[in-house]
């Protein structure tokens, strides 16, 4: 969790680095919590039980199809979207140009 806390009265873009904060602390827990769950074997908590299920999981390996069947074919059968990411820099570290 973030050693301060933060006041809520605050810009959203500092407000959704604040969050971004917030969940990466969280799921490192989450991963601290989840290993020490699967070596202890214990499962059985006061409130709730945690089920160990494995499974099969099969994706394509894109490069290995290129190499068999070459990029040019492989290039037919995929989609394009269009996506778009919003990333945050601190202003000391970053000069912003927000014209661009």
């Amino acid at each position: 969790m973030p050693k301060t806390i933060k006041s809520e009265n605050r810009h959203p873009v500092d407000r959704l680095f604040d969050i971004r904060e917030t969940i990466k602390a969280l799921e490192t827990e989450e991963k601290m919590l989840k290993e020490q769950i699967i070596a202890s074997g214990d499962t059985v908590g006061d409130e709730y039980l945690a089920q160990l299920k494995d499974s099969v999981r099969k994706t394509l390996d894109r490069k290995a199809l290129e190499a068999h069947y070459g990029s040019e074919i492989i290039a037919g059968f995929c989609k394009e979207s269009s996506v778009r990411t919003l990333s945050l820099f601190k202003k000391a570290d970053q000069p912003v140009d927000v014209f661009s």
